[in-house]
């Protein structure tokens, strides 16, 4: 399969064309670098499926709570 990494956030989009824009961070300008990879086997399908499953289940959990707000503590010395 053909995929392209975004030159910016490095982001890997599985096209058969160059994208125009990254999907993840929208950058167009700095461009993409095309490379290939194998097709997934049964194996890593199964844990696809098995992975998108709990994501779901964690999306409905999740679902109608506040965002949680990060935050960083420095410490200068």
């Amino acid at each position: 399969m053909i995929i392209w990494t975004c030159r910016s956030c490095h982001a890997e989009i599985k096209t058969e064309k160059e994208p125009e824009r990254c999907p993840l961070c929208g950058q167009h300008h700095r461009g993409f670098d095309q490379g290939t990879r194998d097709d997934p086997n049964e194996e890593d399908q199964h844990y696809t499926q098995i992975y998108e499953e709990v994501i779901k289940v964690l999306e409905q959990e999740t679902e109608g709570c506040e965002p949680e707000k990060q935050s960083y503590n420095f410490c200068y010395r």
